[in-house]
């Protein structure tokens, strides 16, 4: 795998007693709800407490459909965000 065929990104946390946790990932395609899914995750793993019942991102406008065909679903339950949706026209 060359350096242009994936997309990498990481994160780190160094506390205040020197410890370090890192997470880094090299994929191929990444969504940015699958790159928030992973930094909550991360954060989750930090902090020792849930964090992402406390997030919730906008629904994709396909949600809004009746049509939306079933690959386009699998491929997000597998590759988006893993936490609570919320409906800007519902909110409003």
């Amino acid at each position: 795998m060359n350096d242009d065929d994936y997309t990498s990104y990481s994160f780190m946390y160094r506390d205040c007693g020197g410890k370090v946790s890192k997470h880094e990932v090299k994929i191929d395609e990444v969504t940015w709800p699958e790159v928030l899914n992973d930094f909550v995750d991360f954060l989750q793993h930090v902090y020792g407490y849930n964090i992402k019942d406390s997030i919730r991102i906008e629904e994709p406008f396909w949600m809004k459909h009746d049509d939306v065909s079933p690959e386009i679903i699998e491929y997000n339950e597998i590759h988006g965000w893993q936490g609570e949706f919320f409906s800007k026209d519902e909110d409003e």
